[in-house]
């Protein structure tokens, strides 16, 4: 039961090294932007920067999911494993669309961050139903 409590938090942790491996990868391209840009156009590179920034938030959140898979034990995991590891992801991003919605100027520093922890909440959610899937896959199909 305790393994039940707290597999959540231990997956919503995982959400700072994905994001630090998201920001290193912002970092290296930064100080190579020139050369990327000679390389493939300034549209392109961008799309390459952000392909290089999902795929490592949701490397580490599949590495995540692997540790409170194992933590938890599960036989056949379920719907209710879904929204009972992923309910601080939910919550975050139910919280970001309302500071969204609210605001009245959502330029700035910190809405850049707010959205970026919305985008890395979002791979989460959805790292983690792909990995729950192919877990079930390996006996029942009904998952969804």
């Amino acid at each position: 039961m305790f393994q039940k409590i707290i597999s959540p938090i231990i997956y919503a942790l995982f959400i700072i090294p994905g994001l630090i491996a998201g920001m290193a990868n912002v970092i290296f391209f930064d100080t190579r932007d020139d050369d990327l840009e000679l390389i493939v156009g300034n549209l392109l590179a961008g799309m390459i920067i952000l392909i290089l920034i999902i795929t490592s938030i949701a490397v580490v959140m599949t590495i995540g999911n692997i540790v409170i898979y194992k933590i938890e034990r599960l036989k056949k995991p379920t719907k209710k494993d879904h929204i009972r590891q992923s309910l601080i992801f939910y919550l975050v991003l139910v919280l970001g669309i309302l500071v969204t919605i609210t605001a009245e100027n959502t330029n700035g520093l910190g809405f850049t961050y707010l959205y970026i922890i919305m985008m890395a909440a979002t791979i989460a959610i959805v790292t983690n139903i792909i990995y729950l899937v192919y877990k079930n896959y390996h006996g029942r199909t009904n998952y969804i």
